[in-house]
C-alpha cells in the first residue's frame, strides 16, 4: 500500500497490525484504502499455527468495513467462499501520534496525514462454513487513521 509516489497513495486509510507475542504465532494483518480512482482496495491477512488465510479486494472477496476515527476504533469482516474473517481493533484515544508525514502530489505532508496507535488490541475470528475455527484477542497491536479518515477524529 504504501508508496513515495503522491499520485498514487490512498487519499484514506484503515491499517491495522497484531502479533500474538513471545509464546504465540497468531498475526493479523488489515489494511484498507480509497485510491484516488475511486476504487477501494483491501488486503487482510491471519495467521496461526493452524490457518493462513488471504484476502484480497476487490479480487474475490467481500468486506463490510466501519469504523469511527474519534472513538478509535475499526471493525471489518471479510468473506471468501465459505471462508470468514470477523475483525476488530481499537485503542484508547490518547494514545494516538501527531499528525505524521504521507506523500502527496505536492511532497510529503502531515496537514492530511496520518496519525497511529501503538496501544492497540485486536480481535480475531476466523469461520468456515459458519462454524467458529479460532477466536483470539491480541494486545499487541497498531491501529492507524490516515488521509480524509483522519479529520473524522477531530
Amino acid at each position: 500500500m504504501e508508496t513515495n509516489y503522491g499520485k498514487l497513495f490512498p487519499t484514506a486509510w484503515l491499517w491495522a497490525e497484531a502479533v500474538g507475542g513471545w509464546n504465540s504465532s497468531v498475526q493479523l494483518l488489515a489494511t484498507f484504502s480509497e485510491l484516488p480512482s475511486s476504487v477501494d482496495v483491501a488486503v487482510i491477512a491471519f495467521r496461526s499455527p493452524d490457518h493462513a488465510w488471504d484476502f484480497r479486494v476487490p479480487a474475490s472477496s467481500v468486506v463490510d468495513s466501519k469504523f469511527d476515527a474519534r472513538a478509535a476504533w475499526w471493525a471489518f469482516r471479510v468473506v471468501d467462499g465459505a471462508r470468514e474473517l470477523r475483525g476488530n481493533v481499537s485503542a484508547p484515544p490518547h494514545t494516538f501520534s501527531e499528525l505524521l508525514c504521507v506523500p502527496t502530489r505536492e511532497g510529503f505532508r502531515n496537514d492530511s496525514g496520518s496519525v497511529e496507535s501503538y496501544a492497540a488490541v485486536a480481535r480475531a475470528e476466523i469461520l468456515d462454513r459458519g462454524e467458529l475455527l479460532e477466536s483470539h484477542t491480541i494486545s499487541l497491536a497498531t491501529l492507524e487513521f490516515g488521509g480524509k479518515y483522519v479529520s473524522k477524529r477531530r
